[in-house]
This record gives structure tokens, sequence and C-alpha cells, in this order.
């Protein structure tokens, strides 16, 4: 419970594929254990991460593609996740978070320009919101993205783009609520990462 809950929502339905094949295991008399850290929980999530990183680095490619060739977008985009430590903890320590955030972070640029594109449509307000409110779930530090996005949002912010805001906040704090729900169960407050600072990634 001392971590976000974002990650854990993104893995479940991959987590669950991986106990269905470490009960399959288990059932065929493999000495597999069904603690859920076993190999095939460990395979599944890591599918997971990597498919995710995958995606954000094909989102991330879209968004480059509005303002340059598609050479130089590929180039920029391989570089982002290649020459960053998202690639390392992507393959090397793929149940971090790191190629989770890197999905999600391409999501909201995505979901950015399409806005930017077609602000009138009160979806590209929902997804935006939605994304963003996905990436606060993701780690303790990533709310500080609400205050970015709201600033890069502030030249649409006008009477007219009332209900497409409505929709913005609605879809966030819809996807950030599991999070806030999480941190008041286990922490008694609604804000807060609620971090054990005497733990690491590395006791689990």
């Amino acid at each position: 419970h001392q971590w976000s809950i974002g990650s854990a929502l993104l893995w479940s339905p991959f987590f669950l594929l991986g106990h269905g094949l470490a009960l399959a295991f288990h059932a065929a008399g493999s000495p597999c254990s069904l603690d859920g850290f076993s190999f095939p929980y460990y395979l599944a999530t890591s599918l997971a991460t990597l498919l995710y990183g995958w995606a954000g680095l094909l989102l991330l490619n879209s968004v480059l593609c509005r303002f340059y060739g598609r050479g130089i977008a590929c180039l920029a985009a391989a570089t982002a996740a290649f020459a960053s430590q998202t690639s390392y903890y992507t393959f090397c320590h793929p149940v971090h978070d790191h190629g989770l955030v890197f999905a999600g972070m391409s999501l909201v640029l995505w979901a950015f320009y399409r806005l930017r594109e077609m602000p009138e449509r009160a979806s590209s307000w929902a997804l935006l919101g939605a994304a963003t409110g996905l990436v606060m779930a993701l780690r303790p530090d990533t709310p500080l993205l609400l205050p970015v996005v709201v600033i890069a949002l502030m030249p649409n912010l006008r009477w007219r783009a009332l209900p497409g805001i409505v929709c913005f906040t609605a879809s966030m704090l819809f996807f950030y609520a599991p999070q806030l729900l999480a941190n008041h169960l286990f922490h008694g407050a609604w804000i807060g990462s609620g971090g054990d600072p005497n733990h690491s990634m590395n006791d689990f």
C-alpha cells in the first residue's frame, strides 16, 4: 500500500492471466507458487510493461510526426525511449513503473494535441482528462502533472469551452479516484503518497 495504485490497475489484466498460468502449472504438479510473486506473475506483468512501453513509443512518434518528417520523428522517439532510463527499467526491471509512466505521458501528449486540433469535441477534453488522471495515479510525484496540463490549456479556457472543461475535470477525477480512495483507506488522508521512507522497491 506504500506505492501508487495506478501501476497495479494497468497490470491487473495481465496479472490475472499470470494467475491462470500459475494455476495451470500448479494443477500439473509443478512447484509453482500462487502467491503472486512466482515466475508466471512476473512474466505476465513484464509483458504488460513491454506492451505499454511499445504503445507509448508509437504515441510519441505520432505526436512528433505532426511537426517533423517520419524519419526524424522515429529517430527522436527512439532516442527518447532508449537513451533514457525508460529502456533500462522497461527491459531490466519491468515490474517498476517507469515504462508505464512513459506510456502514460505519451498518451497525455497525444491527447493534448488532439484537443488542440478538435477543441469543440467533448471527447477530446475527456480523453485528456482520463490520461492526466491515469498518470497522476502512477507515482507519488506525478500529480504535479496536473498544473502543467492546466497551464498548457490556458489558451483554450474560454466560456464556450466550459462543457469541455467539465468533461476534462470529471474524467480526470474518475481515473484518479482509485488513488484518492487508496490514500484514504490506507493512510487516513485523501491527499498524500503514503510512501514509507524505511522501505525501497528492492525490499519486495
